[in-house]
């Protein structure tokens, strides 16, 4: 159970990341 739960947010977590990593390419591709 715990181990799911890790993954869980492991999952959440890589998420949050490729989100903001795909804002900074859109802005960072607008201001080009």
């Amino acid at each position: 159970m715990d181990e799911r739960l890790k993954r869980i947010e492991d999952d959440k977590m890589f998420r949050d990341v490729h989100a903001n990593i795909e804002n900074n390419f859109s802005s960072s591709a607008a201001s080009i």
